[in-house]
């Protein structure tokens, strides 16, 4: 698939508000004098970093409220092609509160409002007509209220009817709905994958029980199995995990010294479809992921790495 085209679909539109700080003091008044407004959501990140590596995109999600005008100034200045239908619902800022001195991210996210009653019928309308005119599919984030449960697992649908290579980025309802309908490829990190299929457990992203190991790998197979779906999961700085020809692969993740984790997953997901698409093997396109994730990781600008 050479200069595979990207439909990303994103129904959670967000402003990333960032904040460098010299050292984060709890219960202290932080001063920043370095900070940034940026458009965010992990479908308008993704769809960023496909352009950034030279793929045609386009994003699609919902707007509304008393920034909408702003947002899409925005996007103009950004130059990424939207297609969006009136939700009339305020859109969210999230703040990253970056800890220079300690290397550490914070994230405080506010949670999206309820769209209105119509917004559903109008984004599936709008995604039937932009996604036969794209090679692949990608669906990020968790969807704002007021979508139903079968929102995503639809568009998925659809889009393996029409054999699209199709990529999710989701957890819970809207990833389990969704496999039945065979999608290429799920990318979830470590605990939205456990937190999917085993919601009693209780594990973070980064220090991994063996018990959970286990469960998350007979999972994956599992998965591949039943529903040819090949899963790839991250995991902070841990192995990438994934299937390839039927078996569990991981891939170490180089070190760095982070700034700004945020879009890291995102940048990820970039690089590992902008490689599938290019037609590369998925060891490789991994790789891709990895690259682009810890580039991102690298720069104080979330969603970006350049």
């Amino acid at each position: 698939m050479k200069d595979a085209s990207y439909l990303v679909v994103c129904l959670n539109p967000t402003f990333q508000k960032t904040l460098v700080l010299p050292k984060l003091q709890v219960n202290e008044v932080n001063r920043s004098q370095e900070y940034y407004l940026t458009l965010a959501g992990k479908g308008m990140n993704t769809a960023r970093i496909l352009m950034q590596l030279g793929c045609r995109v386009k994003h699609l999600t919902h707007l509304g409220g008393s920034q909408k005008e702003i947002f899409l100034s925005m996007v103009n200045k950004d130059g990424i092609p939207l297609l969006w239908v009136d939700s009339e619902s305020e859109i969210r800022t999230c703040t990253t509160l970056v800890d220079i001195t300690n290397h550490t991210t914070t994230e405080i996210v506010e949670e999206p409002e309820r769209v209105r009653e119509e917004a559903q019928n109008q984004i599936i309308a709008a995604y039937e007509g932009a996604m036969p005119h794209f090679d692949a599919v990608i669906i990020a984030g968790t969807s704002a209220p007021g979508y139903d449960e079968e929102t995503l697992p639809r568009m998925v649908k659809s889009a393996r009817e029409k054999d699209k290579l199709v990529i999710l980025d989701i957890k819970g309802n809207d990833l389990r709905n969704s496999l039945p309908f065979g999608p290429s490829i799920i990318k979830p990190n470590f605990s939205e994958f456990l937190k999917t299929f085993k919601p009693e457990a209780e594990q973070g992203e980064h220090a991994i029980a063996a018990e959970e190991h286990k469960f998350v790998t007979e999972q994956m197979l599992e998965i591949y199995k039943t529903f040819k779906t090949t899963t790839v999961i991250t995991s902070g700085a841990n192995p990438t995990l994934f299937i390839e020809e039927g078996k569990i692969t991981s891939l170490p993740v180089h070190s760095i010294v982070p700034v700004n984790t945020i879009g890291s997953g995102d940048a990820f997901t970039a690089g590992l479809a902008a490689a599938i698409g290019a037609g590369s093997t998925i060891s490789d396109a991994v790789r891709n992921g990895q690259k682009c994730g810890a580039k991102n990781a690298e720069l104080i600008i979330p969603g970006t790495i350049i």
